[in-house]
Formats: structure tokens, sequence, C-alpha cells
């Protein structure tokens, strides 16, 4: 204090006056120089920083009082081990899961202590959820020994699978928190939450920092859907391709109603440029292009009807179902693909400016039609085409209806599906109607009776060069809604028995039974498609599937057995290679009776994600006897569904989280750290880690980068003020007139 006595005497006086004690203060920085830390002994300052502080004298670098001088810091930076580890780990058990999560990125030596040698306190955090302390991908065991500690590794291991299974119930608590949101049009409120059954509140203060919402009633030229709440929309996750080392969340999403294709962003405020003291800038999910997929198919909106949509590396890839009217005032239903390459669509902007050059529309009615023609009308031919059963009752009728194909039915299965290379994947059921025809083989001329022929198709759509069926595989001959689930395309690397390609694995759902394919399309052009598991007889009628995630390594399999028992999950992990899978799975009950399954989808590779809706009348929750009244067999109680998100972890198969979820229909689609939701006609949501890094731009890089606020880096002009005449009545040049 003698050589800092003016400071001394004015930090003593703020403190009085302020009624402040000496005792309470741990840090004090003046003009960004730290001169007080009761970890160093108090005062910091020597004679050269006072009068830098208080005369405005220079000063050297060197003069400041370095944290690394061990009389003065040391005592403090390795103040964690005057404790034991039992000490420390029972006061840092108090902390929330995100300030434990945090408390490796103080500094050096708490990322060493907490991050490493503190295998307990993750055990802790993992023990109070339940959560299982495995991670599928964890250290690995040539870490282990290149540390040459069990305890690191064992720490390290426990840590990752905290972070893992924290981060992937923060993305669904995002996405309850943004639903409930859009349902109840604010941000107050709560919502209940539980973990593993247990309740609790979670308040909704995270908007625009946990997740970027667009609103639809509050955004003009926003996406016209169904009055009736028809989720009638098609999600996916907009992937770049060569990215450069910026954080990044858009999606994708198609419009039936008006068959609309929009891409959304997450993007920063521009409310939280000037507000420096803040360490998050707001986030907000804005539309950036929205083009009309039908473009070159027809004119007439009502027409068309964008049933279903999916992007590979270069392209996206519309299934349209186009209605024409025939002279009998009949209608016939169109199948169309339409074809975008993602670098015009990117660029079209919200104007739709598209040139009917960019949009390939391939007639898949008349593609079936040609494949099937091109097939061996019988297995023995010696032709080098694929045989197709369907080949020779085509033939036939055509040769006999002189190639009307009007009266054949061909019915695609609103889902597609990329496979990499150009290459789309889709459902159709064919069926040939019964015909008659004179054998004139027969002296007496009798009618011969042709009995109707029915084939279930999936197909294999090129769009290479002009667009033609490459593949197909048959699936079953009885009309039946086909369920079609598949994975990412995955990169297959070459090996002794098989050629480097890209791999998806299909699920194929006929009459409840599921059919997986894996569809392999290699580098030197050649196209596979394997059966890897086919369900018969009684084992196919236990599972009695509704619903399926296929990923990369694992399939989990959803079914309803009936409306008196409980929702079942089935996992499998995938085989290696071409071997078939096993029919052997898991199965894991939930939900409860009168459950039914309403969406699954998968998050970040090693969770499942099971929204079911439940009547809460039928289970004992809707309120007083008075308020339900059974009155001559007609029931006059309000008959509420609530829906609740389970998340399951892949590799154990354990449920980790539950939450309630608004009723409206929600359509989902995650890759990597983006998790994209659009809620009905309410809005649309990202979150995810790639959305919250967004926020987390530092200020420097936050006033350089100006691309990310405007795409076209110009700073808007600012409107002109009207002028007002003060008698009230406009002359000529008010009115836009001319002198002439």
């Amino acid at each position: 204090k003698t050589q800092c006595n003016g400071v001394s005497i004015a930090l003593e006086k703020i403190l009085l006056d302020e009624n402040i004690s000496q005792s309470s203060l741990v840090y004090l920085a003046i003009q960004g120089v730290l001169i007080y830390d009761r970890h160093r002994g108090g005062l910091l300052m020597s004679s050269c920083v006072e009068g830098f502080l208080l005369h405005g004298e220079d000063i050297e670098e060197n003069a400041f009082i370095s944290a690394k001088e061990p009389a003065l810091s040391q005592e403090a930076l390795q103040i964690h081990k005057q404790l034991t580890h039992h000490v420390l780990d029972e006061i840092l058990s108090y902390l929330d899961d995100e300030a434990a999560g945090t408390l490796p990125q103080v500094c050096p030596a708490w990322n060493d202590e907490i991050g490493k040698r503190s295998p307990q306190l993750w055990k802790m955090l993992l023990g109070r959820h339940g959560w299982p302390s495995i991670s599928r991908e964890g250290p690995v065991d040539a870490a282990r020994n290149a540390e040459g500690s069990d305890r690191i590794y064992f720490c390290n291991s426990h840590r990752h699978a905290f972070v893992a299974h924290y981060s992937a119930i923060r993305d669904i608590r995002a996405m309850v928190l943004s639903t409930n949101h859009l349902k109840n049009g604010s941000t107050a409120g709560s919502i209940n939450a539980g973990v593993r059954g247990r309740s609790g509140s979670i308040s909704n203060n995270k908007h625009g920092i946990e997740y970027a919402m667009q609103v639809f009633k509050a955004t003009k030229g926003a996406p016209v859907l169904d009055l009736n709440g028809r989720n009638s929309c098609v999600v996916k996750v907009w992937n770049e391709r060569n990215t450069v080392a910026r954080v990044g969340a858009k999606a994708l999403v198609s419009y039936a109603d008006d068959c609309t294709l929009r891409l959304f962003e997450a993007v920063r405020s521009s409310q939280g440029i000037n507000t420096i003291n803040s360490a998050n800038s707001p986030i907000i999910c804005r539309q950036v292009v929205c083009v009309r997929a039908a473009l070159s198919i027809s004119k007439k909106k009502n027409n068309c009807d964008l049933s279903s949509m999916d992007l590979d590396d270069n392209l996206v890839a519309c299934l349209i179902e186009e209605t024409q009217m025939e002279n009998d005032s009949r209608s016939i239903v169109i199948p169309w693909m339409t074809v975008i390459s993602r670098e015009d669509l990117s660029c079209a902007g919200n104007e739709g400016i598209l040139d009917e050059e960019s949009v390939k529309s391939f007639d898949l009615r008349a593609a079936i039609f040609d494949h099937i023609l091109v097939g061996k009308c019988s297995p023995d031919d010696n032709c080098t085409s694929p045989y197709d059963a369907l080949h020779e009752p085509l033939h036939n009728y055509l040769s006999i209806f002189d190639g009307d194909t009007s009266e054949i039915t061909i019915s695609v299965t609103p889902k597609i599906i990329a496979c990499a290379k150009g290459h789309f994947l889709f459902h159709a059921f064919i069926s040939i109607p019964q015909y008659s025809e004179v054998d004139d083989n027969d002296d007496e001329h009798t009618n011969r009776i042709h009995p109707p022929f029915n084939g279930n198709r999936l197909f294999l759509f090129s769009t290479c060069k002009h667009g033609a069926i490459v593949k197909s595989v048959q699936l079953d001959v009885h009309p039946s809604s086909v369920g079609l689930f598949a994975s990412r395309p995955v990169r297959q690397r070459a090996s002794e028995t098989t050629n480097a390609a890209m791999c998806t694995n299909v699920v194929a759902i006929v009459r409840n039974t599921p059919l997986m394919v894996s569809v392999q399309v290699q580098n030197n052009g050649k196209i596979e498609i394997k059966n890897k598991l086919m369900m018969e007889g009684d084992q196919a009628l236990a599972f009695s599937c509704t619903h399926a995630v296929v990923m990369s390594s694992d399939i989990i399999l959803a079914s309803n057995p009936g409306p008196e028992n409980d929702c079942v999950l089935h996992f499998q992990s995938d085989s290696k290679g071409d071997a078939p899978m096993s029919a052997v799975f898991h199965s894991v009950s939930f939900g409860g009776p009168g459950s039914k399954l309403k969406k699954l989808f998968a998050i970040q590779n090693d969770y499942v994600v099971a929204v079911v809706a439940t009547n809460t009348t039928l289970n004992g929750n809707g309120g007083d006897d008075e308020e339900h009244i059974d009155f001559d067999g007609h029931w006059f109680g309000n008959d509420e569904e609530s829906n609740t998100a389970f998340v399951f972890h892949i590799p154990t198969r354990r449920e980790l989280y539950r939450s309630e979820l608004p009723s409206d229909p929600i359509s989902v689609d995650s890759l990597g750290n983006t998790l994209a939701i659009n809620v009905s006609s309410l809005g649309f949501v990202l979150t995810g880690l790639d959305t919250r890094e967004i926020g987390r731009i530092s200020l420097n890089e936050r006033l350089l980068d100006d691309t990310i606020i405007s795409p076209s880096a110009k700073t808007p002009k600012p409107k002109k003020k009207r002028l007002v005449s003060k008698t009230g009545k406009k002359d000529g040049f008010a009115r836009g007139m001319s002198l002439r």
C-alpha cells in the first residue's frame, strides 16, 4: 500500500461510499488493468501502473505484474490442489450441467484437473440423470495407452459420454421450447419436461440463443399450408459441400400446397451488432430462396402437387403429381420428377428467378413403361436386360389396345430417396386391368379372358443424360401402401471383393413387413441393389412395423401392436459389408397403453426420437367426472390429444429424456449438428450446435464479416421522409404528374 497509496485511498473511499466490505471484493480492473486480486495478495500495482492510471504517464509492458510470477499466482492457479478429489467433486456436483461442462475451459490447470483427472465428477453428472456412461465415439484404447493412465482414459470416456448426451437433449429441449413458442405466441411461460419420468419446468427465455425461428403469420410471402393443419411439407438439412471454416445452418423445405421450394438459414440479427457487452448475438431464421418446383410442367398451380423432395451433393429432386383431365371428364395423375442443381437453386433468391432450362422434368409414368418393355420376356431369354414379370402382360395389353395406356394404373408412393451421383429411388404400384381378346386359333372365335396383373416395384432413376430407370426391385403383387425410409449415402471404401461406392440403406415396409436393401452406386458407374433384411411368416406379423429409422450402422423399427398395448422400438446393428443382417432385434416398450406413434427420427447418429400421441381423456386425465358425461351412449367429454417426445440412446437402447410437445404436426430432419423443424402452418425453426455457434462469433469477426448479415454486402439506403402538404391537397408533382 505504500507504493500505491493514491489508488488505495481512492479504492477504500469507493468501497465505503458503496457500502461494500473489502473482504467481499475478489477482482477489480480499471481501464482494462487488473489492480486487485484477492487470491494473489490484494493490490497488484507498481508505481509505474499507478502513474499510468492517475496521471496518464507512459508505461512499459513489462511493468505489469504477470500472472505467471510464482510468488503471486501459483497459489491461486493451483488452489484446487489444496483440496482432495472427494471434496472438489462434492463442491462441483452442485453446479448445473452447463456450468460443469464449461469448467475445463477456464484455464489449462482446470482443464487438466477437471477435464482429465476427475472421473467421479463426470460419473456423478451422468448418474444424477440416469444416463449411460458409454458412447459410440468415445476415446480409443490407443489414446489410453499413450497417456499411460487408466484414470485419465476413464475420465475422458465419461466426459465424452456426458457431453454427447447433453448436446442431444439440448437440441430436443430447444425443439420443445420453439414449438411451444409458435403455439402459444409468446416467449413467456414454461413447459413441462422430464428426465426418465421425472417432471420439471424450463423457462422459455432461449429465443434467439438456443434456436432461430421464423413465424409465418408475421412474415410476408410465407408458405401457404392447408387450413386444416395438414403438414404437407418435407424438410431436408442443406449440407454444404467444400465448406470453409465457418459455421452455418440451412434447411430446404418443399411445400405441397403452393408447390414451392424454400431455403431457410440461421443468421445473426443486426440488433446485436452494437451490443458490445453481450457475448452472444441474437440469431434469427430467414428465408433466402423461394422457387416454384413445377415451373416446366404446368403453368396452373392447382394442377400440381409437390409430394416429396430429396437432395444429394449436386442436385435437388422433387416428386410432383400433375392432374390431367381426359375427354370423358376423367382425371389421370401423371407423376413427374423435376431436378434442379443446387447451385442454380441457391442463386435463385426469393423472387424465384429461375429459367426453364435450369429445371429438368422427367415423366415417371413413361419411364416405367420403357423400363418394363426393355426387360426380358422370360427368364430363359439370352437378352442382357433383366427379366421383369410385367413385360409379357404389358406387351400383350399394348398390342391389343394399340398402345393406349390410359386404363393402366400407376400409383407412385409420395416419397423419393437420394442415392448419390444423380440417382433417386422411388416406389410405384402397377396394375394392368382385366381384358379379353378374340382367340383366332379357335374355330368358334371365343373370347379369351386375361386376368388382371399387378406389381410392386422399387425403381432407381438416373438423371444422367436424358434420364431413365436403371434398376428395379420386385416387392409384392398385392396393392398396398409402402413406407420408404433411408439413410444418408455413405462412402464405402474399396476392398478385395468390392469396389469403392456410395451406399444407401433403404427400408421398405410393405403390409407392415420390413424389407431392407442396399443401393450401391460405384465409382466406375456400375449399380447394384442387394437385399440385406427380409422377414417372413410369424416373425413379420410379430413386428407390424409402421415407422423406421435407417442409418449407416443401425436400423430402428417402430410398431403399434394395438390400442391396448405400448409402442415398441426394435433395435438392430447393421452388419459390415454386403452380408445380410440378422433378423434378431432388441425390443423396448414405451408410451403406455393407447399411445400412437406419430414421428420417428434420429439426431447426432447415436440418438433416436419418438413422438407419441396419447389421449388424455382415455388415460384418465381429462378432468372431473362432471365434465365428461356418458348420456345415452354419447360421449360429451373433451378428447384432448397430447404429444410426448422420447429420446433413446441407440447403443444402449435406454431412454434418456422425455418432454411434452404441442399436438400440431411437425416435419423434422437432422444432419450433423443441425436440427430443422417445420411446425404445421405456424413457423420454421433451426437449432443445434451449428445454429448456436452463429451467435457466438467474436466481436472483431462480427464487424468484419458483412456477408452473414447482408448477402449483398451493401448497407441499405435510408428511406426518405415523405413531405406532407400543409393544405392537405396534393398538386401535380405530389401525384407524380408531368408538366407536359
